[in-house]
C-alpha cells in the first residue's frame, strides 16, 4: 500500500495558517496532544530536520525511545511519522488517517491535509510508549498546527531567515515573532545564531513567557577544527564545556545543528539525561536524507565517469543555498554542473545568486511537472554567465549532464533547490 499524493481526509489543500480547527479536531479525537510523552518542539527557516535528526541520535544513543514529526518527506508519507524509532507501517497510519477522517466528519469542520495528517501523528504517539517526542514546525510556529501542545519539554529555534513571507511577513523581526510562538512558560528554549534583530525579538518573547534562554552568543557558543567541535556555555550557572566530533552530514552549516542539539541536551541535563559518549556517537552517527546525499547504487551514476561526485540537497531557500555555496567554497575545486529547479513561487535567480556560478562549467535547469506540483524558474528570467539548458524531465536533465560530464575526467553534480525535485531523484528506479 502507498500513500496518495494528498490524504483521504483533506477537503483542501491550501496553507491556512490558524489554531482553531486543528484544535477542533483534536477535541473530537479525544486530546491525544495531552497524552504524548514529553516534547522538544523545533521551529526555525533552516535546519530543523537535521537538528532533529541529531537529537533523535543522541537519545537514542543513550538508549531512550524515541517519536519523530517532520516535515516535508522525500519519498513516502511515512517518513514523517517516526514511532519508538521506526517509520509508521502503512497499516498503522492508514488506521491513523481513517480515523482522523472520521473525526472531521463528525466535528463538521474542514481542515488541511497538514493539519490531518499532523493530527494523525499525535494520535499515534498518543497510542505508543516512549521517553520523547520531538516535533518540527511546519511553517511559522505561532500558527502551525503543531503548536497545540499545553506544554513541552524544551523549545529549540534554528536559524531565522526568509521564507513564506506571504504567511510570516516580510521582515525577520515578524517571522521571529511567529517562531517565537513556539515558547512556552517554564521550559527552556534553546536558540542558534541568529541575527541581532531575531535575537531580540526571540529574548523578548522568552522573557514574557518566564522562560530560561539559552542564546548562540550570549548562554552558549562554539568553534570548530579540523576534526572536532567545541561546544562550551553557561546555562543558568551550569557551565559545560564538551569536545565532540565533527559530523558526518556535509556542511558547516551543519556544525552548527549539531552544536545547537548538543547544547539541547545540557539544557535537559535534569529531565532527559545524556552521557558524554552519547552525544559523541549522536553526533557522529546522525544521518538525514537529501542534505548533500551522495548518490549511489543508481542506474545514472553508471552514465558518468568514475571520478565525478554526485550529490543532491533539499535546499529551496536562498539561505540554504547561501550554505551550500559556503560548503562548495571550502572543497576542492572541481568542474560543476548542477541540476536546478524550484516551485513556481519562488525565484530560481535568488537561489543561483548564492552559489559560485564562475566555477560551473554547465547549468541543467528542470522545468516541468512532479507530482502535480509546477516546477521551474516560472516568471524568473535566468541571465547567468554560464550554458543553460531546459529539460521537460529529470531523467533528461540527468542525462544531459551526464553528458557534459564526460568532458571532464572528474567533477561534482549537484541536484537542488526543490523537495520535489531532490524526492523523485532519490525514488526513482531510472535517476
Amino acid at each position: 500500500m502507498t500513500i496518495p499524493h494528498w490524504p483521504p481526509f483533506s477537503r483542501f489543500h491550501e496553507i491556512v495558517p490558524g489554531l482553531e480547527r486543528m484544535q477542533l479536531l483534536l477535541d473530537a479525537l479525544g486530546n491525544p496532544e495531552r497524552r504524548l510523552p514529553p516534547v522538544i518542539h523545533v521551529a526555525g527557516t533552516n535546519g530543523k530536520g537535521s537538528t532533529l535528526a541529531f537529537l533523535r541520535s543522541i537519545f537514542e544513543c543513550q538508549g531512550y525511545s524515541v517519536h519523530v514529526y517532520t516535515s516535508p518527506h522525500l519519498i513516502t508519507w511515512n517518513e514523517r511519522i517516526v514511532l519508538s524509532g521506526k517509520i509508521v507501517p502503512d497499516a498503522e497510519l492508514f488506521e491513523a488517517l481513517e480515523e482522523c477522517r472520521r473525526a472531521e466528519e463528525k466535528s463538521g469542520i474542514t481542515v488541511s491535509h497538514f493539519e490531518g495528517f499532523t493530527a494523525a501523528a499525535l494520535l499515534l504517539y498518543s497510542k505508543r510508549t516512549a521517553d520523547v517526542t520531538l516535533v518540527e514546525v511546519g511553517l511559522g510556529g505561532r500558527y502551525d498546527a503543531t503548536n497545540v501542545f499545553p506544554e513541552v519539554l524544551c523549545s529549540v529555534i534554528t536559524p531565522i531567515s526568509f521564507d513564506h513571507q506571504e504567511f510570516l511577513g516580510d521582515s525577520l523581526e515578524s517571522i521571529a515573532w511567529h517562531k517565537s510562538g513556539v515558547i512556552k512558560g517554564g521550559s527552556p528554549c534553546v536558540v542558534a545564531p541568529q541575527t541581532k534583530s531575531v535575537s531580540g525579538v526571540l529574548q523578548k518573547e522568552a522573557e514574557k513567557a518566564g522562560v530560561p534562554f539559552f542564546d548562540a552568543g550570549g548562554a552558549w557558543n562554539f568553534t570548530t577544527s579540523t576534526e572536532s567541535l567545541v561546544v562550551s556555555g553557561d546555562l543558568c550557572g551550569k557551565r559545560f564545556e564538551e569536545v565532540v566530533p565533527l559530523p558526518t552530514l556535509k556542511g558547516t552549516h551543519q556544525h552548527t545543528n549539531a552544536a545547537v542539539a548538543v547544547v539541547t541536551c545540557h539544557a535537559l541535563e535534569g529531565s532527559l539525561p545524556t552521557s558524554v559518549e552519547s552525544r559523541r556517537k549522536g553526533v557522529l552517527k546522525a544521518s538525514w536524507s537529501g542534505r548533500l546525499q551522495r548518490l549511489e547504487g543508481r542506474a545514472i551514476v553508471e552514465q558518468f565517469p568514475p571520478r565525478w561526485e554526485l550529490l543532491c540537497d533539499a535546499a529551496h531557500n536562498v539561505a540554504g543555498a547561501a550554505a551550500i555555496g559556503e560548503w562548495l567554497a571550502s572543497e576542492e575545486r572541481k568542474p560543476m554542473i548542477l541540476v536546478a529547479a524550484c516551485s513556481r513561487n519562488r525565484s530560481l535567480r535568488q537561489l543561483l545568486n548564492e552559489l559560485p556560478l564562475d566555477d560551473l562549467i554547465a547549468l541543467v535547469i528542470f522545468c516541468g511537472t512532479i507530482d502535480g506540483v509546477a516546477l521551474g524558474p516560472g516568471e524568473d528570467p535566468i541571465d547567468i554567465p554560464v550554458p543553460v539548458y531546459r529539460e521537460s524531465s529529470v531523467e533528461a536533465a540527468m542525462l544531459r549532464g551526464s553528458q557534459i560530464a564526460r568532458t571532464a575526467e572528474e567533477g561534482r553534480l549537484i541536484v537542488l533547490g526543490s523537495l520535489h525535485l531532490v524526492g523523485t531523484i532519490l525514488r526513482s528506479d531510472s535517476v
